[in-house]
């Protein structure tokens, strides 16, 4: 066979010619590229899929970051909408009310915990601090308490990322004691009343008749 061609990948290997025979119904030649697939075993790829399996994946920020933005962002318009309801902009979202009350629960984390998260860099990896980790955090409204377990959170989390990868660690800063505790939440930002209530069990898991 003249002229073979193939593709080199990064273990060193390189792929052959595959030649179609008639009998196939197609008389004809292609290129390919050979990888290593997640699973561990080799996959052939046609020019352009292996074209771009070598093209470097662009870093991009934590999701997390995300939800904390968006969930400052959403909280403001609350904050600054008169009349405009939790359930009214769950509404226009396309999402459920417990959904958006998680979501702007995430404004209840302490700013050392969300100056970490937003200090997290890009990367190509996917970042395993996710909104459900940080769930169980928002019920915690004693900032100190918070932020031990946002420490005790991250350690564990640390063995997700690859080992040429990790998650930085959360140093605590000493402080006096309560001396950053959360105010009493009698209320949810966006709404007042009875119905605020309500809204505080269901977000600390519990129910109120």
């Amino acid at each position: 066979m003249d002229d073979v061609t193939g593709f080199k990948t990064d273990s060193g290997q390189i792929s052959d010619l595959i030649e179609l025979f008639g009998q196939f119904g197609v008389s004809d030649t292609f290129k390919f590229g050979q990888i290593v697939g997640p699973n561990g075993q080799n996959t052939l790829l046609f020019e352009d899929q292996y074209q771009a399996w070598l093209t470097p994946r662009q870093p991009k920020p934590p999701r997390i970051q995300a939800n904390i933005k968006q969930a400052a962002e959403l909280q403001k318009r609350l904050d600054d909408t008169p009349g405009l309801t939790q359930t009214a902009l769950a509404r226009e979202l396309g999402m459920d009310r417990t959904t958006l009350i998680r979501l702007l629960n995430l404004t209840w984390l302490s700013p050392a915990i969300k100056d970490y998260i937003n200090r997290l860099g890009p990367d190509t990896l996917q970042c395993p601090l996710t909104k459900k980790h940080l769930r169980q955090l928002t019920t915690i409204q004693d900032s100190e308490i918070q932020t031990e377990k946002f420490s005790q959170l991250i350690e564990s989390l640390k063995g997700d990322y690859s080992k040429n990868t990790k998650l930085p660690t959360f140093q605590i800063l000493s402080t006096s004691s309560r001396a950053l505790s959360l105010s009493k939440r009698s209320n949810f930002p966006g709404e007042s009343g009875p119905t605020n209530r309500n809204m505080e069990c269901l977000a600390l898991g519990k129910h109120q008749e």
